[in-house]
């Protein structure tokens, strides 16, 4: 996403969750696990690289990744955590 690249996977494991929030955004397909054909990964791939919508909608969420710091926003939610849990350091 971070590349601007249209989401695809392989319907395993969690990926269910990841092609789910995709398909939430508007940003990429799924198929499930009973209804994975090639006929169906052809027209969904197809679908994907030919669809315009898809591209602009991972454009917004690239776009969006690249505003954000992540190292930041972790950091500072460990940090609300431990002094939720622990109390404010003493000096």
């Amino acid at each position: 996403m971070v590349r601007g690249d249209n989401f695809k996977t392989i319907p395993y494991s969690a990926q269910d969750i990841n092609a789910a929030q995709f398909m939430q955004r508007k940003s990429g397909l799924w198929i499930p696990r009973k209804r994975y054909t090639a006929r169906r990964v052809e027209r969904a791939l197809k679908a994907l690289l030919c669809t315009p919508t898809y591209k602009e909608h991972v454009r917004d969420i690239q776009e969006q990744i690249l505003r954000e710091d992540g190292v930041a926003t972790l950091c500072t939610a460990v940090e609300q955590v431990r002094r939720d849990f622990y109390g404010s350091p003493k000096d």
